[in-house]
């Protein structure tokens, strides 16, 4: 029997480089070493699946590298593609039977590059042996690329280097070389055609491979964290009436709108029944995993709800009036609750509550070890505004086009650099923020749970309070909104961030030292979660009062026959662990399209990973990609979410926000005047 070929790349150890998921990982390799140190005599390498001939595991990081697949295929990754280690995969599978799919013939061996889906931020370049006597008269060789619960597509854009086909790819994938009719891959751009537009007709998938067992978390992190699964779980065909536009729950879920949302640990769902269901999600490849879909209690709900949020720890949903309901919404209101929704104020309550929640830390709110604990836990509360969240609740503004939950953390995200270039730590309770695009899609509302019931907070638009927007997604103190003709903006924003929040964090224009009788200082002394000791006086300055801008995103290069939709989508950049990356500067942002492929049209997104840092004067940009090209995605109801660009009427008059004010006096026999003033854009 073949053996399996063990391939370890050597990297040091940096600090903290065993804890969490490196070392379940080390674990596994050590496993891997002691099952596949070779053929003694006498001895063979077992094969537990029966199907593997040839394979590679290799842990690439942001530098690059090969995976081997005892040299008969080859996986190269490119510098910049990975943005942290990961551990890449390169299995021989059997060939499936009778061919790879209808209308094509077997070329070659299949293979699977693992993990499954994972998208690179640069192409891969992938070497694959193939028979060139299997490809007869009239035929080209082609590679069938098939991620789970992806379109199958057929990669014509390739090259051959005697009996190696190599090619290029950003998504690791099952692939197999296959000989397609010449008229197949002919065109205008024969690079990467889905079977539709090649005309072939559909076929089972290629076989998948057998997936090791799910390891166990490390019992040294939170309950959560570890390697997660990056293969999909079995189909869920038995969720009785848990549907979403009339088909079953999703088993993969890449896009928050207004029916599905997710942070780092779970997705949500605001089924057809009206009840909202929670589920385990990989970050990293947005498939739901583990136990069933897990209602959560209505209790507390008076009405039906139509929309749902969630992002870092809270969920928010809104109801036929507009009204907002909301689970995990802060420090005191997970702790002191009482049934009839009033907060108890008792001094060794609220005590009592905040020692909990510091040692709880990240395992508060919506980040618990298990869907099933949130469902025994969960309550909704209708508690908005001040004082500190106990107000008598709030409604979205009327005629709100689109709205999102905002959510940073110092568990999640830890600290953020200003707009002064500083370094600044989140808050111990977080910051949470509902922006709402209204008024004809000219205006943004800031609603805060701590702050007055109005609409009197608000975002100003970019370019100075014209733009329109169409489309809103926020996640982690980011909005990301798209105009009409897809002109699309970021901005990093919320009341603490913008300055407003002087009573906990003192603000100046200019760099000067924080006063050491503020929440502040605490913060810049006291580590929580992962936010930064800032011991040192020169770091430990006050908030920048500049206003972070509008950083305008590059236009997406779709081909003719494409239409963009409004249902946009953004939220915090994962590491391969599934654990935010820090700092409040890495997001992905995906706005949903439908495009022509043949004659068929297909729906599905573009993607780009950015850096907020990148709007700061003088400040570092952090990674950053290009936006990706079309990834075709079954959506629920067979269409992306939203409406296409163009199709909604919006008000395109400016809004009053937009209109400067001069204002002009006198002081001490001195005239002083102001001009060109817009109060949310100046």
């Amino acid at each position: 029997m073949p053996s399996i070929v063990c391939r370890l790349h050597r990297r040091p150890l940096g600090p903290g480089e065993l804890s969490g998921w490196r070392r379940w990982l080390l674990l596994t390799l050590v496993a891997v070493i002691s099952a596949c140190g070779g053929d003694a005599p006498g001895e063979s390498v077992p094969d537990p699946s029966g199907a593997l001939t040839a394979s590679g595991s290799v842990t690439v990081g942001p530098e690059g590298g090969q995976v081997d697949a005892a040299g008969r295929a080859l996986l190269t990754i490119p510098p910049g593609a990975l943005s942290a280690p990961i551990t890449l995969q390169l299995l021989q599978v059997p060939p499936a039977a009778p061919s790879a799919t209808a209308g094509t013939k077997p070329a070659g061996e299949p293979y699977r590059l693992l993990p499954d889906g994972l998208l690179l931020a640069q192409p891969a370049t992938v070497r694959l042996p193939f028979d060139p006597a299997l490809v007869g008269e009239g035929e080209k060789p082609a590679v069938l690329s098939q991620a789970s619960g992806q379109p199958m597509f057929l990669i014509a854009d390739l090259r051959i280097e005697g009996n190696m086909v190599v090619f290029e790819t950003r998504r690791l994938a099952a692939v197999s070389v296959v000989s397609v009719p010449a008229s197949a891959v002919t065109g205008p751009d024969p690079g990467e055609l889905s079977l539709e537009a090649a005309v072939l007709p559909p076929a089972p998938p290629l076989p998948a491979p057998v997936p090791a067992p799910e390891p166990a978390p490390d019992p040294g992190s939170s309950p959560g964290s570890g390697f997660l699964p990056s293969l999909p779980p079995p189909p869920d065909d038995s969720q009785g009436t848990m549907r979403l536009f009339g088909e079953n729950l999703p088993s993969q879920v890449l896009l928050r709108s207004d029916r599905i949302s997710f942070n780092a640990k779970y997705a949500a769902v605001l089924a057809d029944d009206g009840v909202v269901y929670l589920r385990r999600r990989n970050p990293t490849t947005g498939w739901v995993y583990g136990p069933a879909w897990v209602p959560l209690p209505a209790t507390g709900l008076p009405k039906a709800l139509q929309s749902i949020s969630m992002d870092d720890q809270a969920l928010v949903a809104v109801d036929e009036d507009g009204r907002l309901a909301s689970l995990g919404r802060d420090v005191f209101t997970l702790g002191t609750e009482i049934p009839s929704g009033v907060v108890n104020w008792d001094p060794q309550v609220i005590a009592g509550a905040i020692v909990e929640v510091a040692r709880l830390g990240p395992l508060r709110g919506l980040n618990r070890a298990s869907a099933e604990e949130i469902s025994e836990v969960v309550r909704w509360s209708t508690r908005w505004g001040s004082l500190l969240g106990s107000g008598p609740g709030h409604v979205l503004p009327p005629q709100t086009r689109a709205w999102a939950l905002s959510l940073v953390t110092p568990w999640e995200d830890g600290y953020y650099v200003d707009a002064g270039n500083a370094i600044q730590n989140i808050g111990g309770a977080g910051c949470t923020s509902l922006f709402a695009l209204y008024d004809g899609g000219r205006r943004i509302a800031l609603m805060d749970p701590w702050l007055p019931n109005d609409y009197s907070y608000e975002v100003g638009m970019p370019q100075r309070g014209r733009f329109v927007a169409q489309g809103l997604s926020a996640s982690g103190s980011t909005i990301f909104i798209i105009g009409p003709d897809g002109q699309m903006w970021i901005r990093r924003f919320d009341f603490d961030m913008s300055g407003s929040d002087v009573s906990f964090f003192p603000a100046a224009f200019d760099r000067r030292p924080a006063p050491l009788a503020s929440a502040k200082a605490v913060m810049d002394t006291v580590v929580f979660g992962k936010s930064v000791n800032l011991g040192s006086p020169s770091m430990r300055v006050m908030l920048s009062t500049q206003a972070e801008p509008w950083i305008e995103q590059p236009r997406i290069a779709a081909p003719p026959g494409t239409v963009l939709y409004d249902g946009i989508s953004i939220h915090k950049a994962v590491d391969v662990g599934g654990e935010v990356l820090p700092g409040v500067d890495r997001r992905v942002l995906r706005v949903p399209a439908v495009q022509q492929q043949g004659p068929v049209q297909v729906a599905g997104y573009f993607e780009r990973e950015v850096s907020t840092n990148c709007g700061l004067p003088g400040g570092v940009c952090g990674p950053q990609t290009t936006w990706s090209a079309f990834v075709p995605f079954a959506f629920p109801g067979g269409k992306p979410p939203g409406q296409p660009l163009g199709s909604v009427p919006l008000d395109v008059t400016p809004s009053t926000n937009a209109m400067p004010l001069s204002y002009g006096g006198q002081m001490a026999g001195l005239g002083v005047a102001v001009s060109d003033f817009l109060l949310h854009n100046s």
